[in-house]
């Protein structure tokens, strides 16, 4: 009576990961040797802890909201100067040593938790040796997503204001790679997007409004 008693007690319970199957499970093995083997203790522990397992959700492939890591982004800073020659407005552009040695705005790349703004003073002044002060206003911003091996990156473009014809400006491995251009050239001789950003700033800086560009393409006209 007993056993049959546990016996039906023990297929009532919900589920066999509720601790009183454990429980019922000794009791009906008591009632049929007198004793729990060890063994059998053993494998019914085992049992319900497997069923415990198989019961939880597997793990997220996915990190929790918040938790993952940034993706990995590239910055680079210019600088654009200008200076009047022959009644004309000049824009500083420095030509590149790789490549299609194409000409740019001067600047560079932002070292792995260097604030641009330093990065500016350092590549700014490198490459045009120019007494720089750290730049307080942003011209143009311009996002380039992703493609193939090159990461994401954003280029920055600060205002580095009107050079006085007095101060000379070279670069310090290659002087004559520096060069003055009136801004109806810089089309022609900037690659794109280059060539936008080059154009974006020079309308930032004429009308004191930042330009915000993906891919040299303008989005807004002003930020915030």
């Amino acid at each position: 009576m007993s056993d049959r008693s546990d016996d039906h007690r023990l297929t009532d319970v919900d589920s066999r990961d509720d601790p009183r199957y454990v429980r019922l499970l000794k009791r009906v093995l008591l009632g049929l040797g007198g004793a729990v083997p060890l063994a059998a203790e053993q494998a019914a522990e085992k049992e319900v802890g497997a069923m415990h397992a198989s019961a939880s959700p597997p793990p997220s492939p996915h990190p929790p909201a918040g938790a993952a890591s940034p993706p990995r982004r590239g910055a680079g800073v210019a600088g654009f100067f200008t200076r009047h020659l022959g009644g004309e407005l000049n824009v500083l552009l420095v030509r590149s040593t790789a490549g299609h040695r194409r000409w740019r705005l001067p600047g560079g790349q932002a070292l792995v938790d260097e604030a641009p703004h330093l990065a500016y003073l350092r590549e700014v002044g490198g490459e045009a040796g120019l007494p720089l002060s750290p730049p307080e206003e942003i011209l143009a911003i311009d996002y380039l997503p992703g493609t193939g091996d090159d990461v994401e990156r954003v280029e920055i473009v600060f205002k580095g204001g009107e050079v006085p014809a007095d101060v000379r400006v070279r670069r310090s491995s290659e002087p004559e790679l520096c060069r003055w251009v009136p801004m109806r050239e810089t089309d022609d001789l900037c690659p794109v997007p280059e060539r936008d950003r080059v154009r974006a700033a020079f309308e930032a800086w004429v009308t004191g409004r930042a330009a915000y560009l993906v891919g040299g393409e303008r989005v807004t006209s002003r930020l915030g």
